[in-house]
């Protein structure tokens, strides 16, 4: 998991993913767990980890641009796109 979220976060810095905070977070996952685990526990280690991904939570909740699952919103585009007819 540390090497993963790692390559995650330095893929998202490369691909100029935004907000940039939780791809920092994310690329320095496994050098900010070394120097919390050696102050703290081994659990505050994930805190980066947890800040990144509620960061973007807050993004996604603050857009509106997704939708939940099964509100009427999502059904009715989804039901006009699949009826429509060319040429109607």
């Amino acid at each position: 998991m540390l090497v993963t979220t790692t390559l995650l976060g330095i893929t998202l810095l490369a691909k100029g993913f935004r907000p940039l905070v939780p791809a920092v977070l994310l690329a320095l996952f496994f050098p900010l767990m070394l120097a919390i685990t050696s102050v703290t526990s081994l659990g505050g280690g994930a805190l980066p980890f947890m800040f990144a991904f509620g960061l973007l939570g807050r993004r996604i909740a603050r857009s509106g641009t997704a939708p939940v699952r099964g509100s009427d919103e999502d059904e009715s585009r989804h039901a006009v796109r699949t009826h429509v007819r060319p040429g109607a």
